[in-house]
């Protein structure tokens, strides 16, 4: 069967989701607890041709999915408005809303692609142009000195 008789993409199999799991197990960016309601990991957003890296956390609510993860990046906590105690990011505005009208057909991936990159990207710039966040290439040039 080819790609355009199946409706697939080719050389893309659909995968069982215990292979899923598996998967996701070898990629180091994201780990969950074994109750799997703790999650830990990094995320990173390049601004200026530099990767800037942050760990990322956050835990999934006992209303999953009627309410979204709270995306949390401890290491900006205090850094910017959009942000809440803690280092959890601002999402009512905007995705809060979105989350609602497509539950429960969301998951923790459009959390991460709909919630958090977008926060990324308006918010690392400004941080990084005001000086409030460092690459840790200028950190440890700066440490050198």
């Amino acid at each position: 069967m080819d790609a355009e008789t199946d409706g697939g993409v080719q050389g893309f199999d659909r995968l069982h989701p215990d292979e899923q799991v598996q998967r996701q197990r070898l990629v180091p960016n994201l780990r969950a607890n074994p109750e799997g309601t703790r999650w830990t990991g990094k995320c990173w957003y390049v601004h200026n041709l530099l990767k800037y890296e942050f760990d990322l956390q956050f835990d999934i609510p006992v209303t999953y999915p009627a309410t979204a993860p709270e995306l949390e990046l401890p290491e900006l906590d205090g850094k910017t408005q959009k942000m809440y105690r803690g280092g959890k990011i601002c999402l009512t505005v905007h995705f809060k809303p979105l989350w609602a009208k497509n539950c429960p057909r969301f998951g923790i991936a459009h959390a991460l692609c709909l919630g958090l990159a977008p926060w990324l990207a308006a918010e690392i710039p400004v941080l990084v142009d005001s000086g409030m966040v460092k690459h840790k290439d200028d950190a440890a040039s700066s440490a050198e000195s």
